[in-house]
């Protein structure tokens, strides 16, 4: 009964210990996923920012280069404006190599967008899955304790009836050897008062018949 006992205390202990670890790791990988989260946040509110500032100044680039060009048409139409040297046209020359590679950088961002929102979903939904399988584990172990502390309380209600029956049986056992005492010591008296008492009544007997003797003598004469 009390291996029994052990063995079901050290598996208490254990499968507490268990639930303990787990809601350990599951605080951990909590503040790790809201770590993460943050650092997602961050790079999503850069990156929104980022083709905020790109996309502006595509913007303000194809107006300024339309004004040129439309500037330029006028005043071919009309004759009024004088040729102007190549040199001038540098801006609009260059326009469409800067607003393709600003372009590009939008297009790069919202590439780096993407990729950290599929992160973040797999991240999460990995995150779930961890704390369902974790919540299902503990449930478990509670099931576990539960049981097994049950099985500790009838196992020692079972040892404390065992050990009230073998104090009743060592009572027992204490009242036959009192018992027993008195008994050897009855018969050791009688043992040894037996021989005197044959002894005495022997006396008694032979008395008797000698007493008979002579009154049947007496009587005769």
């Amino acid at each position: 009964m009390g291996a029994t006992l052990t063995r079901i205390t050290d598996e208490v202990a254990k499968a507490k210990s268990d639930i303990a670890q787990l809601q350990l790791n599951l605080q951990r990988a909590s503040e790790d996923r809201k770590r993460a989260n943050m650092d997602f946040q961050s790079t999503v509110a850069d990156q929104r920012a980022t083709q905020s500032v790109l996309k502006t100044a595509l913007e303000r680039l194809a107006k300024y280069y339309d004004e040129e060009s439309l500037v330029q048409a006028k005043g071919a139409k009309i004759g009024q404006t004088p040729p102007v040297p190549q040199m001038e046209y540098s801006k609009s020359a260059g326009a469409s190599g800067v607003m393709s590679m600003i372009e590009k950088l939008v297009h790069q961002s919202q590439e780096v967008e993407k990729d950290a929102r599929t992160s973040e979903v797999e991240a999460q939904a990995q995150y779930e899955s961890l704390v369902a399988e974790t919540f299902s584990s503990i449930k478990a172990l509670q099931r576990q304790v539960m049981s097994k502390t049950q099985q500790k309380a009838q196992a020692t209600k079972e040892k404390g009836e065992t050990e009230g029956d073998l104090a009743d049986t060592e009572k027992e056992l204490e009242n036959l050897g009192k018992y027993e005492a008195e008994l050897h010591g009855d018969c050791d008296f009688l043992s040894k008062n037996f021989d005197a008492r044959q002894e005495g009544r022997s006396q008694e007997i032979e008395a008797l018949q000698q007493a008979k003797q002579i009154l049947s003598g007496a009587m005769s004469s």
